[in-house]
């Protein structure tokens, strides 16, 4: 992970928009954070947490009391990069009426593309959810190992081994090996005895599959067989004898059918003799077809003119009433002739007079609708102008009644500013009393917290006592101190004379046998072999007799009085470190401590002293001006400030209002003596229209009554187009009434020509029809037709006449072929024997035998289709029976493994394996940062440990570092942390410091800063915040953060380099 881009405002002391470009800040490797203390430093790692996590370590509830006093919203945004992706997360607020409580208004994570953006949550807890998920680190890991608050650097160090191993599981991405791996082991659990479960139920489903149940289904699948071939065999048989019957069966019935048919023939014998009769006579009409279809057509001929004279009579007689009609209408035109001429003589002359009196008249209209249209809108000026007076002078009235209130309003509140000196000695004094008070608690808390810790540290001296101190197990807590270092120094010391006491023994029992030996070995004239001596006259003759058995016990006892001699030594050690500890932190108490809360107590009822003065001084002075207010604790002076402030706010503000409004009221008398002026001209303008409007009025009825004597009410060109349209109507009617009369009397006479040739035709055509006829009857008779139509029913088409020949033809051959095939069937019946009784009672013997060996069959197919499922089983069976087995051997295993993973046991195992590889490289960081004298290990429980190599390697509990060294073994350790963070498997690319420079002297600043400008050969960007002046001439690039100002501009961000 890699910072990119903060950008936050409204937060704390910042006020406006600031933002902080780490890529380009970032660039060498480390950078600074500088500025006054309360300037705002550490409020850039509180808005990158806000950003991510929404909290803030220093703020009650996370983010009660962050946003800005003159703000009412505040807004974060934090972008950085997480592998080859980039994440944008956003959130604002705004404050609530109630009170200094705030509610989240936006919060947004956002992947950042090159192309495009796409959001991953949108509400509050889904943003913390998500960066939880993408980090692998909650809030407080996120404080603990990346962004390090004030106060918070030697958290990690001093964390519990639970804890501290919770927390290396999130950073080191090891929840796949806890909880997730256990829940996965758990789910194979559950998987293994369902499928253990469903083959049980499988296995129930196969019911008996065993080989006797196979053995039965193969014997009766034999018996079916052997049935079903006995019945094959009778079938065969009787197909046989039955084919033969069928023979003659199919004999006797074709014969059957022969004579049947025979029968149905000679039924037709009458039909087909008429069919002759009526051929013959259709062959005789032939020859008189076309004489008769002649006179057929001359009869249609004759119709269809006589119906076409009829039609023309009718028509001629529709002529003669149109020539009556057309005569009237000849009357009518002679009629609008003269009308005619009477319009164009008397009516059309009137035009010119008419159209210059309607020009005069349009003339005077417009002038008369202009001039009062005009009079109109100064009448509206005028009415407007007289409400914008009245308002004008109501306004005026409000005016000078809020100036008068102002003012009053303004007298009162210099009252109150009267009060301004005892008002800010009282919140001064305050201030000093909350600072004095906040001081005494801080230092009773640091008492408090110190006297626990030498009371745990005294318990536990004891306890670590009493290890070897058999008779105060009971009742070791009720010794003191010194008196159990005593006891421990006495118990060390005669384990050493034990020791002594057994190994002179030892010694002396060596020697003694040995002497005895030497002694038991001297011979006469021979030379001693430890002084060479050939005289012996006193040889040790009386020694003890140690057995080499009784020497090597008297060594085990010696060995083990040795090693209990250096248990005893290490044990002592251990007590004179923890009572070093427990030393130091109770001088540590007696010496600054407990002074310090003595002096602090002593100063804040000072405070309290001078501050209960002031309010006495306060109240006599707010009597004045408010008798019933009462002055009575630190609220009511921080509510008389906020009232005084307040105060003089809306002093300021009434005297600013006061002076616009008194401008505002001059400037309306101008206005309103504009208006007035105004006012009167308009009037005298309106009069002049309005006279102006009646003389026209008057001269236009004059026009108007002339026009309408002349013409009536219609306009000019409406009467000229009415005049030209009855002109043009009468011309019309006149020429259609002329046209119409000769049309009719061309039509009669074509008719009548029409119907003197059609009479002549029809005469003519009756006079050949009854030739026609004449000479057709005589044919008649030659013929044997009695009548034509005697003639006409019997004529056929000749479809019809082929029809009946064929017909006829097709039966005389049916009749011939049935009787020869009959007499050729009665041939051969005669030579076969034939019981169709014996026929019928085979047949029903055959389809019982058939059914029967089907039966065979299809039981013989079901249980050859058993003994199949059967098989199957029985393999199912087997493979089931196998499946269970290994499924048991994985249970067994999945066993083994929730007894590894019991109790996050493996994660603490990795977990203490990545602490001591960090602990190794933490403790290379802790050398070059103290010049090698102190390092850093792990005990047995997995707490760290500082090894003091300047005093022989001897090992201190981190509780008892002092301020530098805690600040020097937490900054090694962060650094090898940082190195070895994993954020979803992508290494840790930043981390910041906050404070805790200041602890150092000038070597170990140097040799700190060594270090940290070293860290950017590894591309990691370190951040420090601190205000040792020293440390800022060092960075390459740093931010300078200006505090805010009493003018009421907020904190500043600053970036510089050097």
């Amino acid at each position: 992970m890699r910072p990119i881009q903060l950008r936050f405002s409204g937060l704390q002391s910042y006020k406006e928009k600031q933002e902080v470009d780490f890529q380009w800040l970032g660039d060498m490797g480390i950078f600074g954070i500088f500025g006054p203390t309360g300037a705002g430093k550490s409020t850039i790692l509180d808005a990158i947490t806000l950003a991510l996590y929404g909290n803030i370590e220093r703020a009650p509830n996370g983010i009660r009391g962050i946003m800005n006093h003159f703000e009412d919203e505040l807004s974060v945004s934090f972008e950085f990069l997480l592998g080859k992706h980039r994440y944008r997360a956003e959130r604002s607020y705004k404050r609530t009426k109630k009170d200094d409580s705030i509610i989240n208004r936006v919060s947004r994570l956002i992947q950042v593309e090159e192309e495009d953006t796409e959001v991953l949550a949108d509400k509050a807890t889904e943003v913390t959810s998500k960066v939880e998920e993408l980090l692998g680190m909650k809030f407080k890991d996120f404080t603990r190992a990346v962004i390090i608050p004030q106060n918070k650097f030697d958290q990690f160090l001093k964390l519990t081994e639970g804890e501290r191993t919770e927390m290396l599981e999130k950073i080191f991405c090891l929840e796949d090996y806890g909880e997730k791996l256990t829940g996965k082991v758990k789910k194979l659990e559950k998987k293994l005895d369902a499928e253990l479960e469903s083959n049980r139920k499988i296995m129930l489903e196969l019911g008996d599959a065993s080989q006797e149940a196979v053995f039965r289904v193969k014997e009766a699948l034999k018996t079916k067989k052997e049935e079903a071939v006995e019945k094959k065999q009778e079938q065969i048989k009787l197909e046989e004898k039955l084919k033969t019957m069928e023979t003659a069966a199919g004999i006797h019935q074709e014969m059957d059918t022969l004579k049947e048919q025979k029968m149905r023939l000679e039924g037709k014998q009458q039909e087909i003799e008429n069919n002759k009769k009526q051929l013959h006579s259709a062959r005789k009409a032939e020859g008189l077809k076309g004489p008769l279809k002649q006179i057929n057509l001359l009869e249609n001929q004759i119709k269809g003119e006589e119906d076409e004279l009829k039609k023309q009579e009718i028509l001629e007689n529709q002529i003669n009433e149109a020539m009556e009609k057309t005569k009237i209408k000849l009357e009518k035109g002679k009629e609008n002739q003269q009308q005619l001429e009477l319009l164009k003589k008397e009516e059309l002359p009137k035009l010119p007079l008419a159209t210059s009196y309607e020009g005069q008249i349009m003339e005077l209209e417009e002038e008369v609708k202009e001039s009062t249209n005009m009079m109109n809108q100064m009448m509206e000026k005028l009415v407007k102008t007289e409400k914008a007076l009245q308002d004008k002078n109501d306004l005026v009235e409000k005016i000078e009644e809020i100036i008068t209130h102002l003012k009053k309003r303004s007298i009162k509140m210099k009252n109150i500013l009267h009060c301004r000196k005892e008002i800010d000695d009282g919140v001064m004094l305050l201030k000093t009393l909350d600072g004095e008070e906040k001081q005494v608690k801080v230092t009773l808390q640091q008492l408090e917290s110190k006297n626990k810790l030498m009371r745990k540290e005294e318990k536990s001296l004891k306890i670590l006592v009493a290890e070897h101190i058999q008779s105060l197990k009971e009742n070791v807590q009720e010794e003191t101190i010194e008196v159990l270092m005593e006891m421990a120094e006495k118990v060390l010391q005669q384990a050493i004379k034990q020791e002594q006491a057994l190994q002179e023994a030892l010694d002396k029992a060596k020697d003694q046998n040995m002497a005895r030996v030497l002694a038991s070995k001297l011979k006469k004239d021979e030379p001693c072999q430890v002084c060479g001596s050939l005289h012996h006259p006193k040889p040790a003759n009386n020694l003890e007799s140690f057995e080499e058995d009784t020497i090597l016990l008297a060594k085990e006892k010696v060995d083990i009085a040795k090693e209990r001699v250096n248990t005893l030594r290490k044990w002592q050690q251990k007590i004179h470190i923890q009572y070093t500890t427990y030393q130091g932190t109770k001088r540590e108490i007696e010496s600054t401590y407990h002074p310090t809360y003595i002096e602090k107590s002593k100063e804040f009822n000072k405070a309290k002293e001078e501050f209960e003065k002031a309010l006495l001084t306060l109240q006599k002075k707010v009597h004045e001006i408010a008798p019933n207010f009462v002055v009575a604790d630190r609220d009511t002076v921080n509510a008389l400030k906020e009232r005084l402030e307040k105060a003089e706010q809306e002093y300021q503000q009434v005297s600013k209002t006061i002076d616009e409004k008194e401008a505002l009221a001059k400037e309306l008398y101008k206005e309103i003596t504009s208006l007035k002026e105004n006012n009167i001209n308009l009037q005298s303008t309106i009069k002049a229209y309005k006279e102006n409007v009646e003389k026209s009025t008057q001269r236009l009825k004059e026009l108007i009554s002339k026009k309408k004597v002349l013409i009536g009410d219609a306009t000019a060109q409406g009467f000229e187009e009415k005049i030209r349209r009855q002109i043009d109507t009468l011309e019309k009617e006149i020429k259609e009434i002329q046209e119409l009369w000769e049309d009719v009397n061309k039509k009669k006479q074509e008719l009548q020509q029409s119907l003197t040739t059609l009479k002549s035709g029809i005469e003519k055509s009756k006079e050949h029809l009854k030739n026609l006829e004449i000479d057709l009857r005589e044919n008649l008779i030659n013929a044997g037709f009695k009548t034509i139509d005697e003639l006409q029913e019997s004529l056929l088409e000749t479809e019809k006449q082929k029809e009946i020949e064929e017909k006829i033809l097709n039966y005389e051959n049916a009749l011939n072929h049935t009787t020869k095939s009959l007499a050729s069937l009665e041939e051969k019946v005669a030579k076969l024997s034939f019981d169709k009784k014996e026929f019928e009672e085979s047949k029903a013997t055959y389809k019982t035998i058939v059914e029967e060996h089907n039966q065979i069959v299809k039981e013989e197919g079901a249980l050859q289709n058993s003994l199949t499922i059967l098989l199957d089983k029985q393999k199912r069976w087997g493979e089931l029976q196998g499946k269970n087995k290994e499924i048991a051997e994985r249970k067994q295993v999945v066993a083994s493994l929730f007894y590894l993973l019991r109790g996050k046991r493996f994660v603490k195992f990795l977990a203490e394996e990545h602490m001591r590889d960090m602990t190794i490289e933490a403790s290379i960081r802790l050398g070059e940062l103290t010049g090698q004298r102190y390092g850093l290990e792990l005990d047995d429980k997995c707490s760290f440990i500082m090894r003091d190599e300047y005093n022989n390697g001897i090992g201190r509990l981190v509780t008892s570092l002092s301020g530098g060294e805690t600040f020097l073994t937490s900054l090694a350790l962060a650094l090898a942390l940082s190195s070895k963070i994993q954020l979803k498997g992508k290494p840790l690319g930043f981390f910041f410091l906050d404070e805790g420079f200041g602890t150092l002297d000038h070597e170990k600043l140097e040799l700190v800063m060594n270090t940290l400008e070293k860290l950017q050969r590894d591309r990691r960007m370190v951040g420090i915040i601190s205000h040792v002046e020293e440390l800022k001439n060092r960075m390459p690039r740093y931010i300078e953060v200006t505090p805010a100002q009493q003018n009421g501009a907020g904190s500043r961000v600053l970036v510089k380099s050097n």
